[in-house]
C-alpha cells in the first residue's frame, strides 16, 4: 500500500511540474507573438507616413500612474513609441503639464471637431487600441472613421488601429484659404502656449 501510495505522489509531482512548464511556455509564446504582432504593425504604421510625423494616441491615458483602462495597462501606450523608429507619438506627457492637459481636453471633444484640432496642431495620425475601450472602440471607431472618411489600418491581432490622416488634411486644407488654415493652425497651437501662462499666473 505504501509503494503505491509513493507512485502515486510522484505521479502526481510529474503532472504538476509538466504542467506548469507548459502554462508557462504557452504564456511565453503568446507574449512573443503579441511583441512581433505589434512590432510589424508599427513598421507598416512608420512606412505610411513622413519621418518625425506626429500620432495620436487614443484613449488618452495619465502619465504617470493613470491606472489601467478595460484591459488596457497604463503604459501599453509605451509599446508603440518602442517598437517605432521613424515616428513621434503623443504618449508620456507629464500629467498637470501644458501639453497633457491640452491633449486630455482636446481628447475630450466630439470626434470630428477632435480630428480637425489634431490636425491643426500638426498630428498626421491616429493610433487607437480597442482594448482601453468596454465596447472593443466599436462607437469611437465608426466615429473616426466617418470623420476622417476612411478606414483604418488594422493590426494581426485585430486590437490596433491606424488612421493615415494625410488624404485628411489635404481635403480640409483644399477647403480653406491659406490666411483661415494659418489662423487656425495657430489658434490651435497657441492654446499650449495660453495653457502654461494660466499655470504660472501670467494670463
Amino acid at each position: 500500500a505504501h509503494w503505491c501510495y509513493g507512485i502515486v505522489l510522484l505521479l502526481f509531482g510529474v503532472w504538476n511540474q509538466t504542467s506548469s512548464t507548459y502554462a508557462i511556455k504557452h504564456k511565453m509564446t503568446n507574449i512573443k507573438k503579441q511583441f512581433v504582432n505589434e512590432q510589424r504593425f508599427i513598421q507598416r504604421v512608420d512606412a505610411a507616413l513622413p519621418e518625425n510625423s506626429m500620432i495620436f494616441q487614443l484613449p488618452y491615458m495619465v502619465f504617470p500612474e493613470g491606472g489601467k483602462r478595460a484591459q488596457f495597462g497604463d503604459y501599453d501606450h509605451f509599446k508603440a513609441a518602442l517598437h517605432s523608429r521613424r515616428q513621434r507619438w503623443s504618449f508620456g506627457s507629464m500629467k498637470g503639464r501644458e501639453v497633457a492637459v491640452w491633449q486630455q481636453a482636446v481628447s475630450a471633444l466630439p470626434v470630428e471637431k477632435m480630428v480637425e484640432e489634431l490636425v491643426f496642431m500638426g498630428f498626421r495620425g491616429i493610433y487607437l487600441c480597442r482594448s482601453a475601450y468596454r465596447d472593443h472602440a466599436k462607437e469611437i471607431e465608426a466615429l473616426l472613421t466617418l470623420a476622417i472618411d476612411s478606414p483604418p489600418m488594422l493590426s494581426e491581432s485585430n486590437n490596433e488601429l491606424f488612421w493615415n490622416l494625410e488624404p485628411y488634411v489635404a481635403h480640409l486644407k483644399s477647403s480653406q484659404t491659406d490666411v483661415e488654415w494659418n489662423q487656425n493652425t495657430q489658434r490651435v497651437q497657441q492654446q499650449i502656449e495660453w495653457t502654461k501662462r494660466i499655470k504660472s499666473g501670467k494670463q
